[in-house]
């Protein structure tokens, strides 16, 4: 997955509001979009939409932007990208959230938000330090 494709499903995460149910089409997350209930249910059950696919989707796209995030973090030319990765990882947060009052009947669904939510924390953490750092500050090439 490209780092484009990372960056619009994290984003499509952060814009989740209570209530809103989450499906994958063509490989990337996306919220459903609201309609009769009847139609919703017959989307849902014909492109096998459930709780449980959606949060392997959510789980498999944080897994991968935290792994390719680290894998950035050697590479001191990455800094606008680890800086994406902060913003996004920071704006998930209230989808999260979101996604935990909506399904908050679900101990299992809430436990794996509440476990993503946490490794995002941390890492926005790690890339506060390290974006901070001089190491990794942004040159101004051009500028005199």
């Amino acid at each position: 997955m490209s780092l484009s494709d990372l960056f619009t499903d994290l984003e499509v995460l952060s814009m989740i509001k209570e209530n809103d149910k989450i499906c994958v089409r063509e490989g990337h997350i996306a919220i459903e979009q609201k309609s009769h209930p009847a139609k919703i249910a017959l989307r849902r059950w014909y492109h096998h939409d459930s709780r449980r696919t959606m949060i392997m989707e959510i789980n498999k796209i944080i897994t991968q932007s935290l792994s390719t995030c680290k894998e950035l973090q050697n590479e001191k030319e990455k800094t606008w990208t680890l800086e994406q990765f902060k913003k996004h990882f920071s704006g998930i947060k209230n989808g999260l959230l979101n996604l935990q009052r909506t399904y908050h009947d679900d101990a299992t669904i809430v436990a794996r938000l509440n476990v993503l939510n946490d490794m995002l924390e941390e890492e926005v953490k790690k890339l506060n330090s390290l974006i901070t750092s001089s190491s990794y500050s942004i040159p101004l090439q051009g500028i005199q």
